[in-house]
């Protein structure tokens, strides 16, 4: 929540309830119970002369569309914001929730792709999560300014039998620090700097106990020279370690370049060098005490991914309504972290990260909006498509759809607004085939291009005398079938009606 808090008290509430439809074929049919999703939301916030209040409340409950996998969360958010004078302020926030959810992994088979295998149906899994943050911002004066932020994450996770028996617990804490400035030189110039300093605990069954501690200095310069052109060149220092393991660091790079050779056109260039070190989850994430016939074994020995990103697009308005825009894109990356499952002597599996040696990702974007009818009739159509493959085997990499699509159009008329939205995304070609054989995932290689479509109707009833806007969702109208994960079967067309108002 980072807009203003009202300063005068301001109450919000949302109610909403829906329906997941019938399974599509008879024998994917698990309970002869009608399937419901809700949930509830009351906020409140006001402005008690330098000190501003928000807060707010939600309860989520959801039926689930498969066998043993319900969920149930409840979660809470406080703001508290102090003007301490006209150059500083001083903002606390808190979040959190509490979930409890079914067991849900791959399906059985396809006869049976509503139902979890027979080893999924004796579990259930609990989270808690709280994030804590506090946000001190200064004006020096109007060319000098920054801000320092301090966030705390806490996660509490495990999986228990339905006899009450820890099956697997994690428990981590994350803390960041970082801390901004801002000069402003000149109506030509603005210069940003700052450091950036983490650190991560977790105690878990399946990784063990763990720290890892990160540090980053960047420096980033924003040059306008015309108002037609400017650049930006910043760096950035990375440097992180897990204890016990080798320190990693690299410096990154980036520029960028904006031109607008005539009025309604601007054209872009960008380069950048990425970095991203090894979790703590991919290095030491084992499932080897449990007897299991497929476990998960530790990758200690991973390297860091590292990456070269490149673009160059522009931005053309067609017309006061309408605007197109293109982009094509290339990324490098180097020992790019992925999963590997491999036949093993002993057991049937053996799961663990490996860093692929060279792998590429090309592609284009494409998009054009507009409005019509005085922005009453809106419409979008977006594209990208994307060459991802392992550079060393000549192979496409795995669970990347190569086209993606989507398109948009709604129209408002008085207090009504209705829409309708479509998306596509082109069959997967590759997946892991050792996984779906030695897991097993029975039919796992299944998969189809998706084609979702979504409809939408809201009316706003102030016009009655009724303080409230009531919408109606219906997602997949056609209640098209596909699998979102390997065995895993997406949400049937389901129905949500909500109404929501403030006071």
């Amino acid at each position: 929540m980072t807009k203003e808090i009202s300063e005068q008290p301001l109450f919000r509430w949302k109610v909403y309830s829906g329906m997941y439809a019938s399974p599509k074929f008879d024998e994917w049919k698990w309970s002869g119970n009608s399937r419901f999703t809700n949930g509830q939301y009351i906020g409140y916030e006001q402005k008690f002369g330098d000190v501003g209040i928000a807060a707010s409340l939600h309860r989520t409950s959801d039926d689930g569309y498969r066998e043993n996998d319900w969920l149930r969360r409840y979660s809470g958010f406080v703001k508290a914001k102090y003007d301490i004078s006209a150059f500083q302020t001083l903002t606390f926030t808190t979040n959190g929730f509490l979930q409890q959810r079914g067991d849900f992994l791959w399906w059985k088979d396809l006869n049976n792709a509503l139902r979890p295998d027979a080893g999924q149906r004796n579990a259930n899994v609990t989270s808690l999560r709280v994030n804590n943050a506090l946000h001190y911002t200064l004006l020096v004066n109007e060319n000098i300014f920054g801000d320092v932020k301090a966030i705390h994450f806490h996660s509490n996770w495990r999986r228990d039998s339905l006899d009450v028996k820890r099956l697997d617990e994690s428990t981590s804490d994350a803390f960041t620090v970082d801390a901004q400035g801002n000069i402003i030189f000149n109506e030509h110039n603005l210069l940003t700097f700052g450091v950036v300093g983490n650190r991560e605990v977790v105690s878990s069954k399946i990784f063990g106990t763990h720290e890892s501690n990160g540090f980053a200095l960047y420096l980033q310069n924003e040059f306008k020279f015309t108002k037609d052109f400017s650049a930006i060149l910043g760096v950035r220092q990375d440097i992180q370690q897990v204890k016990g393991l080798s320190q990693n660091q690299q410096t990154n790079p980036k520029f960028g370049i904006r031109y607008s050779p005539y009025e309604g056109t601007s054209l872009r260039a960008s380069v950048g060098r990425g970095f991203r070190t090894p979790s703590i989850g991919e290095l030491y994430v084992s499932t080897s005490n449990t007897g299991g016939a497929v476990i998960i074994v530790p990758s200690t020995y991973l390297k860091p991914e590292h990456s070269w990103t490149y673009e160059i697009g522009g931005t053309q308005f067609l017309s006061p309504e309408g605007m197109f825009d293109l982009a094509f894109f290339q990324s490098d990356f180097s020992d790019l972290i992925e999963v590997s499952v491999e036949p093993d002597p002993i057991y049937i599996a053996v799961v663990h990260f490996r860093n692929i040696t060279q792998a590429r990702i090309q592609g284009c974007e494409a998009g054009y909006n507009a409005q019509w009818c005085n922005r009453a009739l809106s419409f979008s159509v977006n594209y990208n498509y994307n060459w991802a493959v392992d550079r060393t085997t000549g192979t496409f990499l795995k669970y990347r759809p190569r086209h993606i699509a989507s398109t948009n159009i709604s129209y408002e008329y008085t207090m009504f607004t209705a829409g309708i939205d479509f998306r596509y995304l082109s069959r997967v070609e590759e997946i892991d085939d050792n996984l779906i054989k030695l897991a097993p995932i029975t039919n796992g290689e299944q998969r189809v291009p998706i084609y979702i479509t979504d409809v939408r109707i809201a009316a706003t009833l102030l016009e009655f005398g009724l303080p409230f806007r009531a919408s109606l969702n219906i997602n997949n109208l056609l209640n098209y079938n596909y699998v979102e994960l390997v065995g895993n079967m997406a949400p049937p067309r389901h129905i949500v009606l909500t109404f929501e108002g403030s006071l």
